[in-house]
């Protein structure tokens, strides 16, 4: 995510691929040279911000109610990593620091 993955990221893909750049975790990105993304095989190249997707309070319903759709017909499946109970913020955050889980990090509180 970032300056350390992004020249690999774009070597990875195959002619007209696309590259979604999201985040900078390691740094941010050195400007691209266009004629890169010419000689790696006509690749596209985007940097998507959220605010973009949902201008308006009906398009941010609409996605919304799509990924609620999904997750009941079980297209899309959350993968929880680890659990803790809200006592246990702080293990939470250090584990979510840690970058050793694959998955999300969940505080749970008790109704």
């Amino acid at each position: 995510m970032g300056k350390t993955t992004f020249d690999g990221s774009l070597k990875s893909l195959r002619k007209r691929g696309t590259m979604v750049s999201f985040g900078n975790a390691s740094g941010p990105v050195a400007p691209v040279d266009i004629l890169s993304l010419t000689s790696h095989g006509s690749l596209m190249l985007t940097r998507p911000t959220v605010a973009h997707f949902v201008e308006d309070r009906a398009e941010l319903q609409q996605r919304v109610a799509d990924v609620h759709q999904w997750f009941s017909e079980g297209k899309l499946k959350l993968r929880v990593a680890k659990e803790f109970s809200l006592a246990e913020a702080k293990q939470a955050h250090e584990a979510l620091e840690s970058r050793k889980f694959a998955g999300k990090i969940m505080l749970k509180v008790k109704q």
